[in-house]
Order: structure tokens, then sequence, then C-alpha cells
């Protein structure tokens, strides 16, 4: 029995010599750690030839730390990243396309035109992990109590506007004690695009802004006037002083709130706080957004097989389902198994399939170079608008007019 047990032992030591060693890395806090920590247990237990580490950095430093190792040419071999295009453009990333067509992954299980930001030039570099979806989160007693029903697929913005108007509290010095709603700031392009309106002429090939146009100029003045005239949700100025959407509402002091699935877990932590899910209101059209972070493989990675293999586990139905099982994550691939895992998180089945409805109505954003760095602009311009200290019609005409120079600037991939 002794001699056995050194011989166990000893095999496990040789394999674990023997075993290819792949580095994978994403941005996160500890509290989000848990899933990629299950599907690497899961994984190397399926495939104990493969060790895989873990390399997480918070979102503050990640993007400095994983392009200095690509300038040492010692990257992860799979990543955690964003803008995939232009990641490829510089030629630090693998096309998976051929991997793809030689082991028949399920591509097409995935939400197609969720996966098209993912592909440079025809090719497909990476995988979406989940789905920025937006919805609107309510706060059930604060409704019942005002008598205001809940809100469902007939919210249009009037409805929206009258539920906030009616929810919203104010004391007899005028201060307000409970808000209507808090919008989160960069969920600008929303509203756009409820009225018919859009950022740019091609949302695949961009040549010129089109904001100044009459649906995008309603959409941010509607945001406004309810900041400034109706007074139904914090300017930026309260909102620092108030603390975090999610937070105003986790606590009752705000009885709608538009935001993403992660929130969820810090909502749960009020066991009296009553919530649901609902579809956002719509104007001429429903629309809600399309886009997220996902996972790549590193072109210089001295294990790709490994890391491929990995990959499949990772950005297939089990990983997926493993993300999904979270319930902080709306997955990006569409199988019995995700939706499953997904609807099985509270509040219940019927609100968590609202993100799935939600999904098929998304938009993504320009694909181009430099997005990000136009969105930033604008975001911060239109803080102008929400203060009341210039009109929608100026920042947006002047913010056209700088987009589009920026659009010439950047390119296309």
């Amino acid at each position: 029995m002794r001699r056995l047990a050194v011989l166990i032992v000893l095999t496990a030591v040789v394999l674990s010599f023997a075993a290819t060693k792949i580095r994978f890395s994403f941005w996160g806090s500890p509290a989000e750690l848990p899933p990629y920590q299950e599907i690497v247990k899961q994984f190397q237990a399926e495939n104990p030839d493969i060790q895989v580490e873990i390399i997480n950095y918070p979102w503050s430093t990640y993007f400095d730390k994983i392009q200095a190792m690509m300038a040492a040419e010692d990257a992860p071999d799979v990543m955690f990243l964003h803008t995939i295009p232009s990641w490829a453009a510089k030629g630090v990333l693998e096309d998976l396309t051929p991997y793809i067509e030689k082991t028949n992954f399920p591509a097409m299980a995935y939400n197609q035109e969720l996966l098209s930001t993912f592909t440079y030039k025809g090719r497909i570099y990476g995988f979406p992990r989940d789905n920025d979806t937006t919805v609107v989160f309510y706060n059930k007693t604060l409704f019942d109590e005002a008598g205001v029903s809940y809100p469902d697929y007939s919210w249009n913005w009037q409805k929206f506007l009258d539920a906030a108007r009616k929810l919203t509290k104010i004391d007899s010095r005028g201060r307000v004690t409970q808000w209507g709603v808090v919008l989160e700031r960069n969920k600008w392009h929303l509203w756009i695009h409820m009225n018919g309106g859009r950022i740019v002429d091609n949302y695949d090939a961009p040549t010129k802004c089109t904001l100044n146009e009459r649906a995008a100029v309603e959409a941010i003045q509607f945001i406004a006037d309810m900041i400034l005239s109706y007074k139904v949700t914090p300017s930026i100025a309260e909102l620092a002083q108030l603390g975090s959407a999610a937070e105003l509402f986790t606590t009752g002091r705000v009885a709608m709130v538009l935001s993403n699935a992660a929130q969820i877990g810090s909502f749960l932590t009020n066991k009296n706080l009553k919530f649901g899910v609902a579809p956002l209101p719509y104007m001429l059209t429903r629309t809600n957004t399309l886009g997220g972070a996902g996972f790549v493989m590193y072109s210089k990675s001295k294990n790709k097989d490994a890391a491929w293999k990995f990959m499949q586990f990772l950005c297939g139905p089990k990983g997926q389902a493993i993300f999904a099982k979270s319930g902080d994550a709306v997955p990006a691939m569409r199988t019995p198994e995700t939706v499953k895992a997904f609807i099985s998180n509270p509040p219940s089945e019927q609100e968590r399939l609202v993100f799935f409805t939600e999904t098929e109505f998304g938009v993504k954003f320009p694909q181009m170079p430099g997005w990000w760095e136009i969105f930033d602009y604008v975001t911060r311009e239109l803080d102008y608008v929400w203060t009341g200290q210039k009109s929608a019609v100026e920042v947006l005409e002047y913010v056209t007019q700088e987009v589009t120079k920026m659009i010439k600037q950047y390119g296309t991939w």
C-alpha cells in the first residue's frame, strides 16, 4: 500500500511537469472571480494535460499590464479584451476562423450581430462573453404605494415620464426625497435609437456623424427635460452627492433605474427590496445595447492548440452556462443550457427572460477605430445639456462637426 501511494504521488508529479501550461487573463474585482475559477477547475478536470494559470487585474490597471506584456511579446495565451478589431488590426490576435472550421465550434449559436463586432476583415478573432443588455429595474413597493402600474411592453416615453413624475416625492422645503428614475450618464445613445435616430450614417463603415438630425436632438432634449424641467431624475451634481444609481435603488430612494444584469447582485443585498425587471420604453422603435467584451487568443502564443482547447470550453456552451449561472451576465451564446442557467436566478424566470427579448433589439456601436474616444468626447459634451448650460441643438451641432472630423481622422478598420 505504501509503495502504491508513493507511485500515485510520483505519477501526479510527472503529469504535472508534463502538462502544457497556458495563461488566461481578465479584469475584475474579487467578487467577479468565482465563474472564472469554476471554468478553469472544470476544464482542468476534463483536460489534466493542460494547466491554466489565472492572471487577474482590476480594470484600472489591466490594459496597461496587457500592453506591457505585448510589448515584451509575452502576453497571456487567452485574454479578455474589448474593441477586438482594434487589437486584431495590430496583429496581436490569432485569427480563430480556421480553428472554428476545423473543430466545428458552434459559432452560429452566438448572437450573430454581436459576434460581428469580434471580426476584422471578415475573420473572427474572438467571442463575446455576454451582452450589455439594459433593462428597467423597478421597485414594486414604491410603485404599489403610488398606485402606478408596473412597466411593460406598452410603455412608451410618455407613460415612462408620467410614472416617473408620480413616483417622485418632494418635501415641504422643495427637496426631492424620492426620485422617479435614475439615468446612467453613458446610456444617452439608447434614447437616440429609441427615437429612430442614429449616431453615424453607417454603423459598419461610418463616414459622418448624424447627431444633429431631428430624432437625435429630440432624444437628448427629452433626457434634459427629465432632469431640468420635470426634475424626476437627479442631475450630475446631485448624483455625485447622493451616490451611485445602484446604491439609490438598493436603499429605496429611487423607483426606477436603467441598467444591466450586473447590478442584480447588489440589489439582492437588501432582502426587503422587492424589485422587478421590465423592457425599455420606446418612442418610434424598440432598441437596446449590443456589445460587450470577450475572449481572444494571443497571436504569439507558444501553445495555440492548448489555448484553443481551453477557448472551446470557455466560449462554448459549458463556459457560457457557468457565466450565465452567476446571474450577472446575459449569455452571448443562446442554447438551452445557457438560457436555463441564466433564468434560474432571481428575481424570477419570467423577468429574467426579459433580458433575452431585449437583447434581440440590440444595436451595435459604430465599428471603427477610435470609437470609444469619440463616445467619451460626446458623453462629456452632453454634460453641458444636462446642466442646462447649453441647448441640445447647440451642443449636437458642433459635436456633429467635430465627430465627423474624428471619423475621417481615424478611418475604418
